[in-house]
């Protein structure tokens, strides 16, 4: 599963945000989500992904790397109650999902 602009869906506090705020033609701009080429921004972004999961979920059923998450499953009835359960989570939390690169109940 691939989450669409998947760090653009954590949003960052107005703390971080003055700390790296770019000036442009006598403008300051403030990201008010995480960025792409930051050092920290894929730690902070599985950090939030697991959070939103929960570590019951990741644990157990799901394996995060980068935007993407592969659901895994002992029984084909188990996977179809994993898959809602993550995707209602995903969803609650505002997460958008990419359907074109989605592959449902693989082997």
């Amino acid at each position: 599963m691939d989450l669409s602009s998947a760090f653009l869906h954590v949003l960052l506090s107005k703390g971080p945000r003055k700390s790296i705020a770019v000036q442009f033609q006598n403008s300051v701009y403030q990201p008010t989500s995480i960025t792409y080429d930051f050092k920290n921004s894929l730690s902070e972004f599985i950090r939030a992904l697991e959070t939103v999961l929960g570590d019951d979920v990741v644990k157990d059923h799901v394996i995060t790397y980068v935007g993407d998450l592969h659901i895994h499953s002992s029984s084909f009835s188990d996977h179809l109650d994993q898959l809602d359960r993550v995707l209602h989570k995903l969803t609650t939390a505002g997460f958008t999902i990419n359907a074109s690169k989605f592959n449902f109940c693989k082997q």
